[in-house]
């Protein structure tokens, strides 16, 4: 199998373009949602390392607490039955007849092509960067939004474990503000903040 390559900077400005997706140079690598059967994410995604690929399943470690007051540790799937996975186009199409690979998720807003057909979906890397950051502190809960979530001024979070991590701000009717990365063709992923701790970019 074809290894990961590197990504230079043209590449960056050119993953930030879901009509990229069709027709793109096979040498570039984009991230790519695969879409798997649900309760199969983690043996897809362990499969999927043990073949070279990079790939990467959005979880979060919670507790619960039972009845009889012991505490218990398992991971939430942010997104079930969704794996993303870093690939030029060759390695998407070899990736895609997989037996344990339905299909990859589609960019419904894209110009159809000649074969009226909808583009792959890419999500730019910064993207999926973002995330990974909000998911490397685990003292904050990241929740997932629906894209159409109306949210307000760029900010950059300048305390904290999350220093650094630039988004949105948007304030639910409780009062409460959170910081939101938007997935391009997914959803947004939010986590709580408070105000004092970000920054107008």
């Amino acid at each position: 199998m074809k290894q990961k390559m590197g990504v230079n900077k043209e590449f960056s400005r050119l993953a930030g373009c879901t009509s990229c997706a069709v027709g793109i140079a096979s040498d570039y690598q984009n991230w790519y949602i695969a879409i798997v059967r649900n309760n199969t994410e983690k043996t897809s995604y362990h499969k999927l390392r043990a073949l070279g690929y990079e790939v990467f399943l959005p979880i979060q470690e919670e507790v619960s607490i039972w009845k009889d007051g012991r505490k218990k540790k398992r991971d939430r799937i942010l997104l079930p039955g969704l794996l993303f996975i870093h690939l030029t186009e060759k390695q998407r199409k070899e990736v895609v007849v997989l037996p344990y690979i339905n299909k990859f998720m589609v960019n419904h807003a894209g110009a159809v092509n000649s074969n009226n057909r909808h583009p792959i979906a890419i999500v730019p890397t910064e993207q999926v960067e973002g995330l990974k950051f909000m998911l490397g502190d685990k003292s904050s809960t990241v929740n997932i939004e629906p894209l159409n979530l109306k949210t307000g001024d760029k900010v950059r979070i300048i305390r904290g474990n999350l220093r650094g991590l630039e988004g949105n701000v948007y304030q639910n009717s409780s009062g409460n503000s959170y910081i939101v990365i938007r997935l391009e063709n997914l959803c947004c992923a939010s986590v709580r903040v408070s105000l004092e701790e970000v920054a107008f970019v």
